[in-house]
């Protein structure tokens, strides 16, 4: 026997992967077209090796990759918290079943969507671009332990707590986000929580079945009827066997019967038949349940088509490798422990938080971990997760170096040997919560110390905290909070009219306002303060706290002191009634005089020479001054002998200061003084007598006109508030002694200035104007300086006279 011939088998790019040999038992060589034959024979022996070889090859990484695959998909839909890769845009690549179920959204339905754009609020996206925004310049990496509300389908809100961390390519450029985040909202009542579950699996996007365990339907959601092609109503009571033929079913029962016998969580995928015969994998997830009530055991099983998943595994391959690296590089720490609390599986997060190595971890139990006084706490949160398959627990845990730090930890059970567990470090949380406590702490001793009233209002006038003094006050109405403030302080059923705390809200400035006591209180009087509560993040005014002073004493001597006032006035009534008969006896002399005066000045008896007619009008002058003077006399005799009566109107401030400054204008220009005003723009009509007002006004305009030198401005100001009128009136002028402030508004008084400059016919103006505004309960004062001016300042209460 010899070789007589040696052909090479080869792949497509020539590489030689056999040989095929050929032996003869005789001299003769291989034939030319024998030799082609085999050549052919070969290539096809070729190809068929590298086909076996490559379907192999391809089936067993598939193998593996859905291994991988599943084991991380399990892992990640395991978790108790919400895991989302974004890509530096913020559009979703990833999402596990907790943010389906948090957000009541399929992964289809989050996975490619923008998470700004359709789960964040609308006063939050600016501030999470942002976050994004500085994450993909660089700016910022790793966020840890914020907050911001998502929303859910039916658009409601939810706090979450993330923590990020930031994967990037070979060229350091940011590839992804990848956040996990725990649901911090208040939990509602369970009762609300089993409804909502029960909505959410009529609605969901993925089949839920419950069937005994002969396979009869007792439960089917719309999505496992619907892709059957039937609808609940159809199938509710039938045998699973509807929806199976042949080996289908016989893999089916198999499924439910190794379901039975372990008692635990299985997944596996099951073909299906469509109700006009075709044919269709799901992926089958169930679990043994027994009902607490009446003891029966049924299977609870979770179903998706998988077949468009089937179609797009290679897809899927390539994401597997990131999935896992999800895992390795999640922000908060994952362990996962043995069913005697081995941990066989931490990622880099739970090394960097102890500060021990991977390899030193490993070695170690979950008791390690944990402080002495702290391991009885964590057994049971072990037994705890063993027995219920899931465990949310915070607890101290020691580092390598020694340091104690507070954790949060949410754990599941995988299966009855393996556990998986979130851990965040919550230390910063825990300190802050310590601060808060002792700061209200501190804010009630500061309370209570207050001697006077202290009531805190939310936004809708509800009573939040009040101090020892307005349970004094107002004990009658105790408790007093949770109490609208109209109830409890002016045993009102609605706020008051006009509510000085409403419209300290609404204009976000203080208010002040004297209101009653209750009757029967000792204290009668109040004089209620309001500044308005800002939220220090929004700046939106979200309460009012008002301090209260007990003013009785005060009122008592107002009352005092009016009654003082009047006897004054009863004393000099007498004088005042000579002064008017007086007066009353020299306008008949004077009236001649100007009549006469009059006539020689229209040259009734002759042309005057410009010397004569110059003294004629200084007699005029003299006497029409003279008149003015006795008018103001005889009004001052009114006002003292209580004659004076108020016509009392609703005025127009601004109009009547505009017709003050009209008449006056031609007597400022002359003395080239400027008159400047400071005047809101909006102030409501008030009662009052127009009349005198106008008059009293007047008079201090012209009298701070007459002592500004040439110019210089005379500045008139206004302030309103909701209890009086605030009128101010500066000059530039010569000032006025503090020694002689007291007597600036006696009548018949002449004050001189430090340079000896006395006023001009102005005393009894001023002391007119007093009259005025005290009539209407109102006071005057004055500030001054010599050298710089005097400033008239007096005030009209709003209320009625």
């Amino acid at each position: 026997m010899k070789t007589i011939g040696i052909i090479p088998i080869k792949k497509e790019d020539g590489e030689v992967i056999a040989s095929f040999i050929i032996f003869s038992f005789t001299r003769e060589g291989i034939a030319e077209n024998t030799k082609i034959v085999l050549e052919s024979i070969a290539g096809q022996i070729g190809n068929l090796i590298l086909r076996i070889k490559t379907e192999n090859e391809l089936k067993a990484k598939e193998r593996e990759l859905r291994q991988e695959k599943e084991r991380t998909q399990e892992c990640m839909d395991a978790a108790a918290v919400i895991f989302i890769v974004l890509d530096p845009q913020g559009n979703v690549l990833f999402s596990n079943q907790k943010a389906s179920e948090l957000l009541g959204f399929h992964k289809k339905e989050i996975i490619g969507k923008n998470w700004i754009d359709n789960f964040i609020p609308p006063g939050y996206k600016e501030s999470v671009r942002k976050l994004l925004s500085d994450i993909e310049s660089g700016k910022s990496e790793i966020v840890q332990g914020y907050e911001n509300p998502v929303l859910t389908s039916n658009n409601e809100e939810l706090i979450i707590e993330w923590h990020n961390s930031v994967l990037k390519d070979y060229n350091g450029k940011v590839e992804s986000i990848i956040a996990s985040g725990l649901d911090v909202t208040e939990r509602k009542l369970a009762e609300d929580e089993i409804q909502k579950f029960k909505n959410i699996a009529d609605r969901a996007n993925y089949g839920n079945l419950i069937v005994d365990f002969d396979g009869n339907i007792k439960y089917i959601n719309d999505y496992f009827a619907n892709i059957h092609g039937y609808t609940p109503e159809e199938v509710i009571g039938k045998n699973i066997s509807i929806f199976h033929r042949g080996k289908q079913l016989e893999d089916a029962y198999k499924f439910r019967d190794k379901l039975i016998e372990d008692s635990d969580y299985k997944h596996r995928e099951i073909w299906h038949t469509h109700k006009d015969g075709t044919e269709f994998p799901m992926l089958m997830g169930a679990v043994v349940h027994e009902d607490e009530l009446d003891k029966e055991r049924y299977i609870a099983a979770t179903g998706i088509d998988i077949t468009e998943l089937k179609n797009t595994e290679n897809a899927l391959k390539k994401n597997e490798a990131k999935f896992r690296n999800y895992i390795d590089n999640a922000p908060d720490g994952v362990f996962v422990a043995d069913e005697n609390g081995d941990y066989i599986e931490v990622n880099k997060a739970a090394c960097e938080t102890t500060g021990y190595s991977q390899e030193q971890l490993l070695s170690m139990n979950l008791i390690d971990l944990i402080p002495p006084d702290n391991r009885e706490k964590a057994m049971k949160a072990f037994e705890t997760l063993v027995k219920k398959g899931y465990v949310d627990v915070e607890f101290n845990f020691l580092r390598k170096d020694g340091s104690r730090r507070w954790w949060r930890v949410t754990s599941t059970k995988l299966s009855d040997k393996r556990y998986l567990g979130f851990t965040k470090d919550t230390t910063e949380s825990k300190l802050m919560e310590e601060e808060l406590i002792e700061s209200k702490l501190f804010l009630n001793s500061i309370i209570e110390s207050i001697k006077d009233g202290v009531s805190i209002l939310d936004a809708d006038l509800n009573i939040v905290r009040v101090n020892d003094a307005m349970n004094k006050w107002f004990a009658k109405n105790i408790p007093l909070e949770g109490k609208k403030c109209y109830e409890a302080y002016h045993d009102r059923d609605s706020p008051c009219t006009p509510c000085p705390i409403i419209r300290c809200m609404e204009t976000g400035e203080t208010e002040r306002n004297i209101v009653p006591g209750l009757p029967g209180s000792e204290a009668q009087w109040f004089e209620l303060l309001g500044y308005p509560l800002k939220d220090s993040t929004t700046g939106e005014i979200t309460g009012v706290v008002e301090f209260v002073k007990d003013i009785t004493d005060h009122k008592r001597a107002e009352a005092e002191l009016a009654e003082a006032r009047h006897h004054a006035r009863e004393v000099s009534k007498t004088n005042s009634e000579l002064k008017a008969n007086l007066n009353h006896e020299l306008r008949t002399p004077l009236g001649n005089i100007i009549g006469f005066t009059q006539l020689l000045d229209n040259d009734i008896y002759g042309k005057l020479n410009p010397k004569q007619q110059k003294h004629i009008q200084g007699i005029q002058k003299s006497a029409e001054q003279l008149i003015g003077l006795i008018d103001d006399i005889l009004e001052i005799s009114d006002v003292e002998a209580g004659k004076m009566e108020l016509n009392i109107e609703m005025v127009s401030i601004g109009e009547l200061l505009s017709d003050i400054l009209k008449l006056l204008k031609p007597f400022a220009e002359d003395r080239n003084v400027e008159i400047t005003t400071d005047i809101p723009e909006y102030i409501p009509e008030i009662s009052l007598d127009k009349v005198k007002i106008k008059q009293a006004l007047y008079n201090l305009i012209i009298n701070a006109i007459h002592f500004t030198p040439e110019g210089r401005d005379v500045h008139i100001s206004i302030e309103y508030s909701s209890y009086d009128l605030r009128f101010e009136v500066n000059d530039s002028g010569i000032g006025i002694s503090p020694a002689h402030l007291e007597e600036l508004f006696r009548s018949f008084k002449e004050i001189y200035s430090e340079s000896g400059v006395k006023p001009n016919n102005s005393v009894l103006g001023l002391s007119l104007a007093k009259d005025y505004i005290e009539l209407h309960g109102g006071e005057i004062k004055v500030e001054s300086e010599p050298g710089v001016g005097n400033t008239y300042i007096f005030t009209i209460p709003i209320q009625p006279i």
